[in-house]
């Protein structure tokens, strides 16, 4: 899966971005392949799951949920602090 982000103030702050999976087991970290240092500039943030997604009702809507956020040390199917 990729997804392109266009940011209107391209800024040069380094970083990385964790994307987490929302699957029958709960959330599982993704693989991913982030051009955009953690949603600072434009480009394509590629994901790749080695588990299925599973469909859930989160803030009101049914689908398939990922969870973008700065990349942390936390363990795997752990919500960071």
């Amino acid at each position: 899966m990729s997804t392109g982000f266009l940011v209107a103030d391209d800024q040069p702050v380094p970083g990385t971005l964790a994307v987490d999976a929302l699957t029958a087991g709960g959330w599982r970290r993704a693989t991913v392949d982030d051009e955009t240092e953690a949603l600072h500039r434009t480009g394509l943030v590629q994901v790749s799951l080695s588990t299925p997604l599973a469909r859930a009702a989160r803030f009101g809507r049914e689908g398939f949920w990922l969870r973008l956020r700065p990349a942390t040390d936390t363990p795997e199917g752990e919500s960071p602090g």
